[in-house]
Protein backbone atom coordinates (compact mmCIF):
# COMPACT_ATOMS: atom_id res chain seq x y z
CA UNK A 1 0.00 0.00 0.00
CA UNK A 2 1.40 3.47 -0.46
CA UNK A 3 2.78 5.25 2.34
CA UNK A 4 1.65 8.48 1.43
CA UNK A 5 -1.30 10.74 1.52
CA UNK A 6 -4.65 10.30 -1.31
CA UNK A 7 -3.86 12.62 -3.88
CA UNK A 8 -0.43 12.98 -3.57
CA UNK A 9 0.93 11.42 -6.73
CA UNK A 10 -2.24 10.38 -9.87
CA UNK A 11 -4.43 8.37 -8.35
CA UNK A 12 -5.33 5.10 -10.34
CA UNK A 13 -8.93 4.71 -11.26
CA UNK A 14 -8.61 1.29 -11.05
CA UNK A 15 -10.59 -1.94 -10.18
CA UNK A 16 -7.76 -4.78 -10.51
CA UNK A 17 -4.99 -2.91 -9.83
CA UNK A 18 -4.43 -3.69 -6.02
CA UNK A 19 -5.81 -7.08 -7.38
CA UNK A 20 -3.64 -8.30 -8.95
CA UNK A 21 -0.60 -6.63 -6.57
CA UNK A 22 -2.12 -9.52 -4.57
CA UNK A 23 -2.19 -12.37 -7.15
CA UNK A 24 -0.07 -15.49 -5.52
CA UNK A 25 2.75 -15.18 -8.41
CA UNK A 26 2.95 -11.19 -7.98
CA UNK A 27 6.01 -9.72 -6.17
CA UNK A 28 6.22 -5.46 -5.60
CA UNK A 29 9.85 -5.20 -5.45
CA UNK A 30 10.20 -1.49 -4.38
CA UNK A 31 14.32 -1.62 -3.67
CA UNK A 32 16.21 0.78 -6.55
CA UNK A 33 17.79 -0.80 -9.81
CA UNK A 34 21.12 0.39 -10.03
CA UNK A 35 22.43 -1.80 -12.89
CA UNK A 36 20.87 -3.09 -16.25
CA UNK A 37 22.52 -5.89 -18.35
CA UNK A 38 21.24 -7.81 -21.52
CA UNK A 39 17.84 -9.71 -19.59
CA UNK A 40 19.22 -8.82 -16.09
CA UNK A 41 18.70 -6.09 -13.39
CA UNK A 42 20.32 -5.48 -10.73
CA UNK A 43 18.81 -3.72 -7.74
CA UNK A 44 20.91 -2.28 -4.14
CA UNK A 45 19.99 -5.28 -2.37
CA UNK A 46 22.23 -6.78 -4.23
CA UNK A 47 19.58 -9.15 -5.94
CA UNK A 48 19.89 -9.92 -9.38
CA UNK A 49 16.55 -11.09 -11.37
CA UNK A 50 15.77 -12.28 -14.90
CA UNK A 51 13.25 -9.76 -16.98
CA UNK A 52 11.31 -10.58 -19.85
CA UNK A 53 10.06 -6.92 -20.24
CA UNK A 54 10.91 -3.80 -18.68
CA UNK A 55 8.67 -0.53 -18.90
CA UNK A 56 10.69 3.17 -18.42
CA UNK A 57 8.60 4.81 -16.54
CA UNK A 58 10.70 7.52 -14.77
CA UNK A 59 8.53 10.46 -14.87
CA UNK A 60 9.59 14.09 -16.67
CA UNK A 61 12.68 16.05 -16.45
CA UNK A 62 9.91 18.93 -15.51
CA UNK A 63 12.79 20.97 -13.35
CA UNK A 64 14.64 21.40 -16.67
CA UNK A 65 12.00 23.25 -17.93
CA UNK A 66 13.06 24.72 -21.96
CA UNK A 67 14.88 21.06 -22.08
CA UNK A 68 16.10 20.50 -24.49
CA UNK A 69 16.49 24.04 -25.66
CA UNK A 70 18.44 26.59 -23.38
CA UNK A 71 16.00 30.03 -23.16
CA UNK A 72 19.11 33.05 -22.75
CA UNK A 73 17.60 36.03 -20.71
CA UNK A 74 19.01 39.07 -19.78
CA UNK A 75 22.99 39.73 -19.91
CA UNK A 76 23.35 36.52 -21.27
CA UNK A 77 21.51 34.62 -18.61
CA UNK A 78 20.63 31.26 -18.98
CA UNK A 79 16.95 31.24 -17.56
CA UNK A 80 17.14 27.09 -16.43
CA UNK A 81 20.43 27.50 -14.78
CA UNK A 82 18.98 30.33 -12.21
CA UNK A 83 15.59 28.62 -12.23
CA UNK A 84 17.64 25.58 -10.60
CA UNK A 85 19.86 27.29 -8.64
CA UNK A 86 17.22 29.20 -6.85
CA UNK A 87 13.66 29.00 -7.47
CA UNK A 88 11.57 29.07 -10.98
CA UNK A 89 10.06 32.57 -10.95
CA UNK A 90 7.73 33.52 -13.51
CA UNK A 91 3.91 35.55 -13.88
CA UNK A 92 1.36 33.19 -14.05
CA UNK A 93 3.76 30.32 -15.29
CA UNK A 94 3.75 32.30 -18.71
CA UNK A 95 6.51 35.05 -18.91
CA UNK A 96 9.94 36.10 -16.65
CA UNK A 97 11.15 38.95 -16.09
CA UNK A 98 14.56 37.88 -16.93
CA UNK A 99 13.74 36.73 -20.71
CA UNK A 100 11.53 39.48 -21.84
CA UNK A 101 9.78 38.75 -25.33
CA UNK A 102 9.65 34.95 -23.97
CA UNK A 103 6.50 33.27 -23.83
CA UNK A 104 5.85 29.66 -22.07
CA UNK A 105 3.14 27.08 -22.18
CA UNK A 106 3.12 24.81 -18.51
CA UNK A 107 5.97 26.97 -17.02
CA UNK A 108 6.29 27.05 -13.37
CA UNK A 109 3.18 25.79 -11.10
CA UNK A 110 0.78 25.81 -13.90
CA UNK A 111 0.59 22.05 -14.23
CA UNK A 112 -2.09 19.67 -12.86
CA UNK A 113 -2.44 16.40 -11.19
CA UNK A 114 -5.99 16.82 -10.81
CA UNK A 115 -7.63 18.08 -14.51
CA UNK A 116 -6.43 18.76 -17.94
CA UNK A 117 -3.45 20.66 -19.10
CA UNK A 118 -4.75 21.29 -22.39
CA UNK A 119 -7.19 23.84 -20.25
CA UNK A 120 -4.58 25.00 -18.63
CA UNK A 121 -2.64 25.86 -22.39
CA UNK A 122 -5.76 27.09 -23.52
CA UNK A 123 -5.97 29.71 -20.80
CA UNK A 124 -1.83 30.81 -21.50
CA UNK A 125 -2.16 30.71 -25.20
CA UNK A 126 -5.38 33.48 -24.52
CA UNK A 127 -3.63 35.75 -22.24
CA UNK A 128 -0.20 35.86 -24.48
CA UNK A 129 -2.18 36.83 -27.65
CA UNK A 130 -3.75 39.78 -25.73
CA UNK A 131 0.13 40.69 -24.50
CA UNK A 132 1.08 40.62 -28.17
CA UNK A 133 -1.93 42.94 -29.37
CA UNK A 134 -0.71 45.38 -26.77
CA UNK A 135 2.50 45.48 -27.86
CA UNK A 136 1.17 45.80 -32.10
CA UNK A 137 -0.88 49.05 -30.55
CA UNK A 138 1.96 50.58 -28.33
CA UNK A 139 4.24 49.78 -31.54
CA UNK A 140 6.69 48.00 -29.07
CA UNK A 141 9.24 45.78 -29.82
CA UNK A 142 9.85 44.40 -26.24
CA UNK A 143 7.65 43.78 -23.48
CA UNK A 144 8.42 42.42 -19.85
CA UNK A 145 6.34 41.44 -16.94
CA UNK A 146 7.79 43.50 -13.58
CA UNK A 147 9.45 41.70 -11.21
CA UNK A 148 7.15 43.22 -8.61
CA UNK A 149 3.97 41.66 -10.25
CA UNK A 150 6.21 37.87 -10.17
CA UNK A 151 6.94 38.39 -6.60
CA UNK A 152 4.16 39.09 -5.52
CA UNK A 153 2.31 35.92 -7.88
CA UNK A 154 4.86 33.54 -6.51
CA UNK A 155 3.65 34.90 -2.56
CA UNK A 156 0.81 33.57 -3.30
CA UNK A 157 0.97 30.71 -4.94
CA UNK A 158 3.29 29.48 -2.34
CA UNK A 159 1.14 30.18 -0.02
CA UNK A 160 -1.92 28.29 -0.88
CA UNK A 161 0.75 25.31 -1.57
CA UNK A 162 1.35 25.10 2.13
CA UNK A 163 -2.01 24.15 2.46
CA UNK A 164 -1.99 21.24 -0.34
CA UNK A 165 -1.79 17.28 -0.01
CA UNK A 166 1.61 18.25 -2.21
CA UNK A 167 3.41 20.31 0.36
CA UNK A 168 1.88 17.84 3.49
CA UNK A 169 1.08 14.11 2.20
CA UNK A 170 4.78 13.15 1.65
CA UNK A 171 4.81 12.59 -1.99
CA UNK A 172 8.53 12.72 -2.71
CA UNK A 173 6.80 13.30 -6.28
CA UNK A 174 8.25 14.81 -9.30
CA UNK A 175 6.32 18.00 -8.71
CA UNK A 176 9.32 18.94 -6.13
CA UNK A 177 12.68 20.68 -6.74
CA UNK A 178 15.81 19.12 -5.14
CA UNK A 179 15.03 21.73 -2.07
CA UNK A 180 11.43 20.22 -1.57
CA UNK A 181 9.77 23.14 -3.08
CA UNK A 182 6.05 22.22 -5.41
CA UNK A 183 7.42 24.32 -8.70
CA UNK A 184 5.34 22.21 -10.89
CA UNK A 185 1.43 22.38 -9.96
CA UNK A 186 -1.05 24.99 -9.10
CA UNK A 187 -2.52 24.97 -6.14
CA UNK A 188 -5.91 26.77 -7.63
CA UNK A 189 -8.65 25.17 -9.53
CA UNK A 190 -8.74 25.39 -12.91
CA UNK A 191 -11.74 28.23 -12.93
CA UNK A 192 -9.61 30.41 -11.10
CA UNK A 193 -6.61 30.34 -13.46
CA UNK A 194 -8.87 30.93 -16.45
CA UNK A 195 -10.63 34.33 -14.57
CA UNK A 196 -6.50 35.57 -13.52
CA UNK A 197 -5.75 34.82 -17.01
CA UNK A 198 -8.58 35.88 -19.14
CA UNK A 199 -7.67 39.69 -19.47
CA UNK A 200 -4.20 41.52 -19.01
CA UNK A 201 -3.20 43.66 -16.39
CA UNK A 202 -0.59 45.76 -18.37
CA UNK A 203 0.36 47.67 -15.31
CA UNK A 204 2.21 44.39 -14.36
CA UNK A 205 4.25 44.97 -17.61
CA UNK A 206 7.05 47.39 -19.18
CA UNK A 207 6.11 48.00 -22.83
CA UNK A 208 8.62 49.50 -24.99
Amino acid sequence: MPNYTVGCKRIIKSSDYYPTLALSHVTVIRDKIVDIKDDIIRTDDGKSRKLDLLILATGFKVQNFFDPLKVIGREGMDVTVRWKKDKPISYYGITTSIAPNNFILLGPNTALGHNSVVFMIECQANFIMNVIKEMVQRNARCVSVKPSAEEEFLEVVEEQMKKTVWALGNCGSWYTNSRGAVTVLWPFTCTKYWAQTRTVDHSKFIYS
